[in-house]
């Protein structure tokens, strides 16, 4: 997982500094592009493929269950 879609969007939206950036997903490879990236923090949520151990082990900072729960 290769930050360069984080960067790409980052570029877009005049974004330079990654750690006003949070990625969420539901993998952990989504996990994996936000650390690889310098992400402020990674969301894991439990609403697709990724399990909470698995987005855990990965390095998630918190493992939602849904992308509602995100304050």
């Amino acid at each position: 997982p290769h930050p360069h879609m984080i960067k790409r969007l980052m570029i877009q939206n005049g974004i330079e500094d990654p750690r006003r950036v949070m990625k969420i997903g539901d993998t952990p490879n989504d996990i994996l592009e936000g650390i690889r990236a310098k992400c402020a923090k990674q969301y894991g949520v439990l609403s697709g493929v990724g399990t909470h151990d698995s987005l855990k082990k990965a390095g998630a900072t918190e493992v939602l269950n849904s992308i509602l729960d995100l304050k």
